[in-house]
């Protein structure tokens, strides 16, 4: 049934291809002969110049590329040379020499317009697609179809489980889930970080609250629940009045909040980050770099950032095993922020070597799908109520 299935949606496929294929080859030969009616029905080509033309041969150059354009620009120059009179009423034929140029003059224009159109519609498209994907973001938000998962952060010499980042995850109603890569990267673009980063607080405390209910956590128990804030929100005070109201109207621990920063967006702009940071490092949240190691002045500007958490990009994560130089680098990023009283958390961890050498280079925590995937709240629950991970 699968593949009768298939079959059948590969042939409407194919065939609505075909009507609209016929359907634009049809526009472009009516458009040509209704151009050859106005200039021949105004009296011929010494009356009215033929530029009318242009409108079939562009047409076909956008929807059919350059083999469209240049068939349309030669039907075009037929039809605007021998086929139009220079003057109807008198007889008079054009010169072969005035239609052989318009006609030339018509695949010119053709080709570069397929030319232009080829190399622009992927730009085009991307930018059409990233506008409905703002509007789609914008609504979601409104309409509260964001929700939160939680990936368990591991203690790498106990293998349990001490905290969790909250990630931001987005279910469509009509399209399904949509992939983080798609949306996240357009959040801060479309103006709209300060107002995620507002609903994952809120989502997180609430969270929190909850958990502390039903003694999963406690202040004894060093918990510690991750998020993502952008680089643009340590401007001004607007997340640390957020982040204060927050932890006060929950009555949890501020400890327990853990916001994290990419190092590109701290490096930007060096002094207002800092500035940013020590204000919500005052509320008494813990702030932590993320993707550490992908800037360009990791360790030049270390020591400048309030932070107590560096997170370990995944990249360097990878090159465990089979790489020298990267078990090197990690090495090095480990044993400097232990000297700073830095925690160090190795994101992307998807094997047990790769968490056996972290352990080896005394890396405090990681996370990652050798341990767990993203999970939904009640399932993050379960792993929390063991208090071990998944896998081991």
């Amino acid at each position: 049934m699968g593949g009768q299935g298939g079959s059948i949606r590969s042939h409407l496929l194919e065939s609505t291809a075909q009507r609209a294929t016929l359907t634009g080859v049809t526009l472009v030969a009516l458009m040509v002969l209704l151009a050859w009616i106005v200039c021949y029905g105004a009296g011929g080509s010494q009356t009215v110049a033929p530029h009318i033309f242009y409108v079939p041969v562009i047409l076909a150059a956008v929807r059919f590329g350059p083999w469209g354009a240049l068939a349309a620009g030669l039907a075009a120059g037929f039809a605007a040379g021998p086929l139009l009179p220079l003057d109807v009423a008198a007889g008079t034929s054009q010169e072969p020499l005035n239609w052989g140029l318009r006609a030339g003059a018509f695949i010119l224009i053709g080709e570069l317009a397929a030319f232009l159109t080829i190399h622009s519609r992927p730009s085009i498209r991307g930018q059409i697609a990233k506008t409905v994907m703002r509007r789609d973001l914008r609504h979601a938000l409104d309409a509260r179809h964001l929700h939160v998962q939680y990936q368990p952060i591991v203690d790498l010499s106990t293998r349990r489980i001490v905290g969790a980042e909250a990630l931001v995850r987005w279910t469509d109603p009509d399209r399904g889930p949509r992939y983080p890569d798609e949306f996240i990267p357009l959040i801060e673009d479309a103006g709209l970080a300060h107002l995620v980063s507002d609903f994952m607080l809120d989502e997180v405390s609430h969270q929190l609250r909850e958990w502390r209910s039903i003694g999963l956590i406690d202040a004894d128990t060093g918990f510690k629940l991750a998020i993502n804030v952008s680089g643009t929100e340590l401007q001004g005070d607007r997340l640390e009045n957020k982040v204060r109201d927050t932890v006060i109207g929950s009555r949890i621990p501020a400890a327990w909040i853990h916001l994290e920063v990419t190092e590109t967006a701290l490096i930007d702009d060096l002094d207002v980050a800092v500035r940013g940071l020590q204000r919500l490092r005052g509320v008494g949240v813990r702030l932590a770099i993320d993707d550490f190691g992908t800037g360009e002045s990791s360790l030049r500007y270390l020591h400048r950032f309030p932070v107590n958490t560096v997170k370990i990009d995944r990249s360097f994560i990878t090159a465990l095993v089979d790489d020298e130089r990267g078990r090197s680098i990690v090495a090095a990023v480990v044993s400097l922020a232990s000297d700073m009283g830095l925690v160090t958390i190795a994101e992307g961890v998807e094997t047990h070597a790769h968490a056996q050498i972290l352990a080896e280079l005394g890396c405090d925590m990681a996370q990652g799908y050798h341990f767990n995937r993203p999970l939904p709240p009640a399932e993050f629950e379960r792993q929390l109520r063991g208090r071990t991970t998944r896998r081991t």
